[in-house]
């Protein structure tokens, strides 16, 4: 399936990469990274392998990291996978808004 970057989706992940980078190595940045591509990778070829949410069927959450997860959704009229958002995991999940 097809995958769409949000716009949201876009600047939390780069977000999240400064946060490490400022923080860790460019070696935790680049497997942070890879993570990510795995992840999104096995997303377009299986998407409904991870958990859906308890607030949305079509909205599911994918673990890239301890500290990160990838909200996405999926749009099974047009065959497509929208990325919505990076999550920080140790944020309150009641704060969590999805559009």
């Amino acid at each position: 399936m097809e995958i769409k970057w949000s716009d949201e989706a876009e600047a939390s992940f780069n977000e999240i990469v400064d946060d490490i980078s400022n923080k860790w190595t460019q070696r935790e940045v680049d497997n942070f990274i890879e993570e990510t591509d795995k992840v999104i990778n096995n997303i377009s070829q299986f998407p409904f392998m991870y958990a859906a949410t308890n607030k949305r069927k079509n909205i599911r959450r994918a673990v890239i990291a301890s500290l990160t997860s990838l909200i996405y959704r999926v749009k099974k009229r047009k065959e497509q996978i929208e990325l919505i958002l990076f999550w920080d995991n140790r944020k309150n999940p009641k704060q969590l808004k999805i559009k």
